[in-house]
């Protein structure tokens, strides 16, 4: 309710002295009364109006001091970001920019206002300068181009560019924002990413062993060119397989399959079976790692094929036996040979003692006889002296016989053709024995050594004629053959099984003579079957230059 004022009292005090005067001022006091009402009510109206006005005053002082804070807060992080921010018209002339723009740029930010922003990229991305700008004006989403800036000085500088319209209150474009990210760090570490994916590549490519990688279901990831030419499967039909198609079971047996072991360890070497395209099953060695990469596991398996290793490792338990064989049997050829040796020591002190010892006794005994004896004439003393001379000219040529047998002169004297010859015609006296000679194309000269271990061979292979062929044909032939020289005992006796190891002297014998050709380089072939007879085939290499003569 409004309070009374002083003119209101005056008032009062006014209709009280002409109070009841008369009707018509009786209506006027109550007209003015009313009056006096409504402007009192007027009055509250328009005091309630004004507090209501210096209210929104002060929230409009409160928001415009929000908004100059907001607007000190965006200028200080436009100016100060770390990426480059300017904005253009819709024609591409730079009408805002910040100090990143001004640094990429190195032109100071006064002097880059009303400029054309085009002017500052290198000439290879000018022409689509305007492309871009026609197409952010017909789009409401950002464009990203990555493009070259060209400083006032110094090098080229990369930047990916985003791009956006600014748009007015109807919706036109008014502008073109510019957010300059420098990509010159990103450009030099996907240049190192591509160089270390290049020779990474290049390292998978080109090693020897298969390299595959697998994810968690197990399938095939990478399938380099060494798993190719293992497997026998090209990379695009291994990618997606399952690995079991390639090593069946293998990070189940390995027992990683759960995810067991250390990621980024040692690596685990493993034996398995791997499985070729058709279906052939080979011996590999397997190198297993596992790897995290965003949460997913990863195997890394590198694989070698151990077929040859295999191979190789079966021959050489093969080879240890057959040598732990041949041992045996050197050990036992060489007690042979040790048994012959003194077997032909006693024979020969046996033939000198039983033999030449007796005969030298009886012609000594002869002639104490003929010393002790009456004196007897020239004529009469004739016939006992032939006697001795006959015995003593016997003793001599067994003597030679024998002498002959352990080295024969004739080879060094004469060569090896005459002393063969010479060995012939003595085995040919023997009953039952049909040799003969036959040469052919033969070297004038012909090394010592190799002389004899023709010989000695030619001597073992009649001696088996003697004592195992029976009654038999011989033929020796020697004939110059392909840069060496070629011997050849024929014999039509009994033959033998070269196989067969139930004659250890027989045996010992072959031994000799391979043992005596293989120090000269030689081969050495016989062959024979039972009921059949023998050839004995020796060759011997001669040198092209000067040898020894025998």
């Amino acid at each position: 309710m409004r309070e009374p004022s002083a003119g209101d009292g005056a008032v009062e005090r006014r209709a009280e002295r002409v109070e009841g005067a008369s009707p018509a001022w009786d209506a006027l006091r109550a007209t003015m009364e009313d009056g006096v009402e409504e402007q009192g009510s007027a009055l509250e109206e328009l005091r309630a109006e004004v507090e209501a006005l210096e209210a929104q005053n002060r929230a409009l002082v409160r928001t415009h001091q929000r908004t100059d804070a907001w607007a000190r807060r965006y200028q200080e992080l436009f100016e100060l970001a770390p990426d480059g921010y300017l904005v253009t018209d819709p024609r591409g002339v730079i009408r805002e920019v910040n100090l990143a723009v001004s640094a990429l740029l190195d032109v100071p930010v006064t002097n880059l206002a009303g400029k054309p922003f085009v002017v500052y990229l290198a000439k290879a991305h000018r022409a689509r300068f305007y492309t871009f700008l026609a197409r952010v004006r017909d789009t409401s989403a950002a464009l990203i181009w990555d493009l070259e800036l060209q400083p006032r000085r110094g090098a080229i500088c990369p930047v990916t560019a985003t791009l956006a319209p600014a748009r007015g209150a109807r919706g036109e474009v008014v502008g073109v924002r510019w957010l300059l990210r420098d990509a010159t760090a990103r450009k030099r570490m996907e240049a190192a990413l591509r160089e270390s994916e290049a020779r990474l590549s290049g390292i998978i490519s080109s090693a020897m062993d298969a390299i595959i990688s697998v994810d968690a279901a197990e399938r095939v990831l990478l399938f380099n060119p060494a798993a190719e030419r293992m497997f026998r499967c090209a990379a695009a039909d291994a990618v997606g397989q399952s690995l079991d198609r390639f090593i069946p079971g293998f990070l189940a047996e390995s027992g990683l399959a759960e995810g067991h072991g250390v990621v980024g360890g040692p690596m685990r070497l493993l034996g398995t079976w791997g499985l070729r395209a058709s279906g052939d099953r080979f011996p590999l060695e397997a190198s297993l790692s596992r790897t995290d990469l965003d949460g997913e596991k990863l195997w890394t398996i590198i694989v070698r094929d151990v077929t040859e290793r295999a191979r190789a490792e079966l021959m050489v338990r093969q080879s240890r036996r057959a040598l732990e064989t041949s041992r045996g049997e050197l050990r036992a050829l060489t007690g042979l040979l040790l048994t012959a040796y003194e077997d032909e020591r006693r024979r020969v002190s046996q033939e000198l003692h039983d033999d030449v010892s007796q005969r030298l006794a009886a012609v000594a005994v002869e002639l104490e006889s003929l010393q002790r004896g009456p004196s007897r004439s020239a004529r009469s003393l004739s016939a006992p002296l032939g006697k001795v001379h006959d015995q003593v000219a016997q003793l001599a040529d067994d003597v030679h016989r024998l002498a002959y047998a352990l080295h024969p002169r004739m080879l060094d004297d004469l060569g090896l053709a005459l002393a063969l010859e010479t060995y012939l015609r003595d085995l040919a006296k023997r009953p039952g024995v049909s040799a003969r000679m036959r040469q052919r194309a033969l070297r004038s000269s012909i090394p010592r050594d190799h002389a004899l271990c023709l010989y000695r061979v030619a001597q073992e292979a009649l001696r088996n004629v003697t004592r195992h062929a029976g009654a038999a044909r011989v033929t020796v032939t020697l004939a110059g053959v392909g840069g060496g020289i070629a011997l050849c005992v024929k014999d039509t006796g009994n033959g033998f099984d070269p196989a067969a190891k139930g004659e250890p002297r027989r045996g010992l014998g072959l031994v000799s003579m391979e043992e005596r050709v293989r120090l000269i380089d030689g081969r050495l072939v016989v062959r024979s079957r039972p009921g059949g007879g023998t050839h004995v085939h020796a060759w011997a290499p001669l040198p092209s230059g000067p040898e020894d003569v025998p």
